[in-house]
């Protein structure tokens, strides 16, 4: 008699040894593949967020306190040549030239790095443009004298820091991207949270089916296995190392390099509103007493003790005290141009160094994931192909 042919889905087939163990197998296989698409997509998610902040966010940030310093110094300067009155302010004059032209060109760099559907960002920066030039056309007409351009030149001062004003413009440009900065940061937690979940149960499955095959082979180790449980482990470290990196990264770029970028440029806002409200007053334009001459100073005191007292090295703590020291000067002093000129370039050399501290950052965060997709990818076809590898042998006992 010849043997019996069972058919394919018969229960005896279904539920014979080789047939769990091939089903073992596929499932595996699969929770490896799930685990490295997620992990894929969580490396895609940060490296394209990293980008975003080199890219565009970062430049804003940057830039939109770079333009309100800007704005901030061409009004300084141009109370100071409208107090020179005929004598005339070269220096001041070239001051205000130069303040001008530089945020012409931050304005078109901001627009240029706002992203298309930004549309409020758009119209902000496109009422600042438009406003510099009303601004620059007010200012002319100032400069014929004292006389009856006072209130033409408090009018100007008010296009600068008025409510609704330049400064508030690019003020609202930067909170607009410090809020996409967060989001940058916190991009990719979501995908990468699940991936390490899936990874855990992966290896907890993995475990198990070393088990299970020790037990019924009574070998202690299946290599396939073995090597198959080694890279998906791999791969949630290095997912892990990479996304706790980047966030260390992002996080030292927000509050060691962008908050003293701020810091920063808000000293040079308020010196430069004092500047501009001391020289406003001498001629009438605005009012400016002994009580808000205190405030403002102080407020520009206050700042400059919070960057020296989150100063990280000696370097960045002399810059604060060189601060503080021509700030002192020139407060306390008869209030010179050489002083303030001295004052603002410490600042710029400070705004400097802040920039190139975030820039590094960021930099360093982009590297943690640069090459995370590709080993994602590769890791789990690996550790599947070890998985298998791992099984096929046991399977075939059976034929």
């Amino acid at each position: 008699m010849g043997a019996v042919t069972r058919p394919f889905l018969s229960p005896e087939r279904l539920y014979s040894p080789p047939a769990r163990l091939r089903t073992w197998s596929v499932a595996l296989v699969a929770l490896i593949a799930l685990s490295g698409t997620f992990s894929a997509i969580a490396a895609v998610r940060m490296g394209s967020a990293t980008d975003s902040i080199r890219d565009s966010t970062g430049p804003l940030l940057i830039g939109s306190q770079e333009l309100i310093a800007s704005l901030a110094e061409a009004d300084a300067s141009n109370t100071s040549v409208f107090l020179a009155g005929e004598t005339g302010d070269r220096q001041s004059r070239l001051a205000y030239e130069t303040a001008m032209d530089r945020a012409a060109r931050q304005i078109e760099r901001l627009a240029a790095r706002t992203p298309i559907e930004d549309t409020d960002d758009h119209e902000r920066l496109e009422a600042i443009g438009g406003d510099l030039i009303t601004y620059a056309a007010s200012v002319e007409g100032t400069l014929d004298g004292v006389g009856d351009d006072v209130a033409e030149l408090a009018r100007a001062i008010d296009f600068v820091g008025g409510d609704g004003g330049m400064i508030d413009n690019a003020a609202a440009v930067s909170e607009t991207a410090t809020a996409r900065l967060d989001g940058d940061i916190s991009a990719g937690l979501i995908p990468t949270g699940i991936a390490v979940v899936l990874l855990i149960i992966t290896v907890i499955g993995l475990v198990i089916a070393q088990r299970s095959l020790a037990a019924r082979t009574r070998r202690r180790f299946n290599l396939g296995l073995l090597f198959s449980t080694v890279l998906v482990i791999a791969l949630g470290v290095w997912l892990l190392l990479a996304a706790a990196g980047r966030a260390v990264d992002l996080q030292s770029a927000r509050d060691d390099g962008y908050q003293a970028i701020e810091t920063t440029a808000e000293i040079q806002r308020v010196g430069f509103e004092f500047k501009t409200r001391d020289a406003a007053a001498r001629v009438g334009a605005q009012s400016f007493g002994d009580g808000a001459r205190r405030e403002l100073a102080s407020q520009v005191t206050d700042q400059i003790d919070g960057l020296l007292a989150a100063s990280d090295n000696e370097r960045e703590a002399a810059a604060a005290q060189s601060l503080r020291t021509r700030w002192d000067r020139f407060v306390l002093g008869d209030g010179t141009t050489t002083d303030f000129t001295g004052f603002t370039t410490s600042l710029e050399a400070a705004l400097l160094e802040n920039r190139d501290q975030f820039d590094a950052a960021v930099e360093s965060a982009s590297r943690r994931s640069a090459w995370l997709f590709i080993g994602s990818i590769l890791l789990a076809l690996a550790a599947s192909a070890a998985a298998l590898a791992g099984y096929q042998p046991r399977i075939n006992e059976y034929y």
